[in-house]
């Protein structure tokens, strides 16, 4: 155990002491501080933005019980005012079905037969849960309103499909890095000349996926840091997602988002950044089997940035039929449909947990590279 630990030590400080990552990571970051700013930064944005969560504090987060006190009497809270009656009238008659007809009529994605019929129960288990949130009164919370400011495409979509990118290049840089270190530095027959040296490998793909995710927290710590310092969610986090006045106009219509179970802003952004950590271990496991594999971190950046193009292209390329879900359960799919998960945003995965079975299949694909690298790896007596 003192040996891993040895081990874990000494391979880690080669990442964390190399100027690289942390220029990478600097790099990003400053990348997403002034997108964030053009979004949001501003003062005169940022004034206001206090204002209105005042005026939705004051109004009350309870829609449905007011805040017998509430006057207020500027344009902000007048406009406030009328935006939440407005909005009470998006679960009258929302109809999932007709949604789906709507998809379908508008998309080339024809499902036919069982996988058309599995497509349409999933949607009427989404009409389920809108009565649901009628009945419960999941929807009748206040927020910043949603057509006006677009929080939560702004901040799971836009920032959300930049950073998990960020994330695992640097994710891919760290283990690449650590795993190719005795090849760079010419040291390789070397360090294999020992039993230590021949089963360090895996200790150093452990070492690499480590402070991949410690470069990864720091990136998304500060990202999200600064648009919370710009925009006070302090109050809100309570709030549901499918609150009509936090729904935002779609493509295909101005209606709720329609999570499969009950989530507040809180735990959406929590289970976002799970998935994060899941898609980070999944690409860093890919970049250790794609070295292992290769034997050069240069080949091996080379074939992951492959994978992720055919993932992205398979995305695009429908067959009608149940093989469209398996092949569109990777982490190219998952950065696409970054703040539509967990609830109803694409119909081959209107289910609940396709996000679980895109980290899975991912997961299972590193795995088998992973055995197949380490065959390799044992052959060539390094590792």
């Amino acid at each position: 155990m003192k040996r891993a630990v040895w081990i874990l030590r000494k391979e880690s400080g080669k990442i964390m002491g190399s100027p690289m990552p942390w220029m990478v990571m600097f790099l990003f970051l400053a990348m997403n501080l002034l997108q964030i700013y053009g979004y949001v930064g501003n003062p005169q944005a940022r004034e206001q933005f206090g204002k209105m969560r005042g005026i939705v504090l004051d109004y009350g987060l309870k829609l449905d019980e007011g805040n017998p006190d509430y006057s207020g009497e500027d344009e902000l809270a007048a406009y406030y005012a009328e935006y939440v009656g407005n909005s009470a009238a998006l679960y009258d008659g929302l109809d999932m079905a007709a949604i789906l007809e709507k998809r379908l009529h508008n998309s080339s994605f024809q499902p036919t037969g069982a996988y058309r019929d599995f497509i349409e129960g999933n949607y009427r288990k989404l009409q389920e849960r809108v009565e649901e949130i009628r009945s419960t009164g999941e929807g009748d919370y206040g927020f910043y309103p949603g057509s006006c400011y677009r929080f939560h495409s702004l901040l799971f979509g836009r920032i959300g499909r930049r950073l998990l990118p960020e994330m695992a290049v640097l994710m891919v840089l760290c283990v690449l890095y650590v795993t190719d270190y005795e090849r760079i530095h010419k040291t390789r027959e070397m360090v294999a000349a020992t039993r230590t040296g021949r089963g360090i490998l895996y200790w150093k793909a452990a070492a690499g996926l480590g402070c991949g995710i410690v470069f990864g927290f720091f990136l998304a710590a500060a990202t999200y840091g600064y648009f919370f310092r710009c925009v006070p969610f302090r109050g809100l986090w309570e709030v549901p997602v499918c609150s009509a006045v936090y729904a935002e106009p779609r493509i295909y219509g101005y209606y709720p988002f329609i999570t499969f179970w009950k989530l507040t802003v809180g735990e959406y952004l929590g289970l976002t950044l799970l998935v994060f950590l899941g898609a980070l271990l999944a690409a860093g496991s890919l970049a250790a089997a794609a070295w292992m594999i290769l034997r050069n971190s240069y080949f091996a950046f080379t074939a992951n940035v492959a994978l992720y193009m055919v993932w992205y292209l398979l995305c695009f390329y429908n067959t009608d039929s149940f093989l469209d879900i398996p092949k569109n359960m990777n982490l190219s799919a998952l950065l696409i449909l970054c703040g539509g998960w967990f609830m109803e945003h694409e119909m081959m995965f209107s289910f609940a947990g396709s996000e679980l079975w895109c980290l899975g299949k991912s997961a299972v694909i590193a795995g088998i590279l992973f055995w197949v690298g380490g065959r390799r790896c044992r052959r060539a007596d390094i590792c």
